[in-house]
């Protein structure tokens, strides 16, 4: 036989209210912040750009070819095909049109800080 007991219930309750609170105060300056915050400004469209095919696809590559655009690398085992789009500016909106998952792969990643990687041979 299960027993409820109020009082521990409530002490339990009591416990958890800080750990609650500090989660919420962090979700609402974080939704803040996000929304209060100018996003950055596109300096110009992207010359190469990389769709995503999910990790359970395997015709990566052949359905890459079938755009028309030049195949510039292929990353993550395939699952992610960089192309050339400085031709035909307007492909990575018809792709995501198709609904395709397009990122910019012309911008170095955020936690990298141009100029101070190393290009040179090991």
């Amino acid at each position: 036989m299960v027993r409820f007991g109020f009082d521990q219930f409530a002490t339990g309750l009591m416990a958890a209210l800080p750990a609650m609170g500090v989660g919420a105060f962090g979700l609402a300056a974080l939704g803040w912040l996000m929304l209060t915050t100018p996003a950055p400004a596109a300096s110009a469209p992207p010359a190469q750009i990389g769709i995503v095919f999910a990790p359970w696809s395997q015709a990566g590559i052949t359905a890459a070819a079938r755009f028309d655009l030049p195949i510039i690398d292929l990353r993550w085992g395939g699952h992610l095909v960089v192309l050339d789009v400085s031709q035909n500016p307007k492909a990575g909106q018809r792709l995501h049109d198709l609904g395709y998952f397009v990122i910019n792969t012309s911008v170095a990643s955020g936690c990298v800080i141009l100029g101070t990687m190393n290009a040179e041979p090991i």
